[in-house]
């Protein structure tokens, strides 16, 4: 996950780690005619010393274009401008290795500052040191002057992934 507790796979060129190094596709190039489809066996190889967990991945398909071009980027089949645009999609893979659950999650740091109209932005950052996913959720109870309760806000705080900090 990044920052924001949103899911972000890496890039093939990024260095892989657990799943992305684990997995091996049977074919890492295939040719589609229009709406035909095709189904590309994948294998997951986990190590025999893994740490019990849970570890997220995924596979990235990304359209390839047979005619690229040269200085000019290829939009919808034809190379105008200077802006690249590329097809992907994903398939997320959870993989969930028995063993026991260790939930370690530690709040690092809750914040608040007064915007220039007068709203209030929170922050906050959590550390997942656990071998298990979690989603944090915030309940913020809003007070007056003379303790009375006046708002109350929920909101989710992303997904936070063994080993990640999201803020």
């Amino acid at each position: 996950s990044n920052q924001v507790g949103s899911f972000t796979p890496k890039m093939q060129d990024e260095e892989q780690k657990g799943i992305g190094l684990w997995t091996k596709l049977e074919k890492s190039s295939v040719t589609l005619a229009p709406k035909e489809s095709i189904e590309v066996k994948f294998e997951i190889n986990v190590p025999q010393d893994i740490t019990p967990g849970q570890y997220f991945g995924s596979i990235i398909n990304e359209e390839v274009s047979d005619n690229p071009c040269d200085e000019t980027q290829l939009v919808s089949g034809s190379c105008q401008g200077n802006i690249q645009i590329r097809t992907r999609t994903g398939n997320r893979i959870y993989l969930t290795v028995p063993g026991q659950v260790n939930e370690n999650i530690k709040l690092n740091s809750f914040t608040w500052k007064t915007a220039k109209n007068d709203t209030v932005n929170f922050q906050f950052s959590f550390t997942n040191s656990g071998n298990v996913a979690f989603e944090p959720k915030a309940i913020i109870h809003i007070y007056d002057g003379f303790g009375a309760k006046i708002d109350t806000l929920e909101a989710k705080l992303g997904k936070s992934l063994p080993g990640s900090t999201i803020t």
